[in-house]
């Protein structure tokens, strides 16, 4: 499980190291929450990421705050990057819109994962973004940036 979380999570490491992050939301599944706070705060830093765990906390700003999909509907605030790798696309459609219609939190920039075709890309590329096929060795998977 963790050489596919790290391979599936390379990117990010790679997007966020360079600089520290600003006000960045990343939104993964619950399951996965621990497990990332745990590795982005062991390559940035635990001042650097904050784990969401209560209704209504709002976002810190400077930091990564990792926010479980159950807490999303609660989530106070706005970001510079919003991240789902793969927890929004396999989410409820009632969540998806949920976070269309709150404009992906107010961040200007998105990275999402997400399998070819899913109707929820259609809504990201008429919100700017663009989708990016990963590569042969995962078919049928795809980024979708902004």
């Amino acid at each position: 499980m963790r050489d596919d979380w790290a391979e599936r999570n390379r990117d990010l490491e790679e997007f966020l190291c360079p600089q520290p992050p600003s006000d960045f939301l990343h939104h993964p599944a619950i399951l996965f929450c621990v497990v990332q706070w745990l590795y982005l705060t062991s390559t940035l830093g635990e001042d650097a990421v904050v784990l969401h765990a209560v209704p209504g906390r709002p976002v810190d700003d400077g930091r990564v705050n990792t926010v479980p999909v159950g807490l999303v509907r609660d989530l106070e605030g706005e970001g510079d990057l919003f991240v789902s790798m793969w927890a929004l696309n396999e989410s409820t459609e009632a969540a998806q819109r949920h976070v269309a219609e709150r404009r992906w939190f107010g961040s200007p920039g998105l990275l999402l994962g997400m399998h070819t075709g899913h109707p929820l890309e259609q809504v990201l590329v008429d919100c700017g973004a663009r989708s990016v096929p990963i590569g042969d060795h995962i078919p049928g998977r795809q980024y979708v940036m902004r």
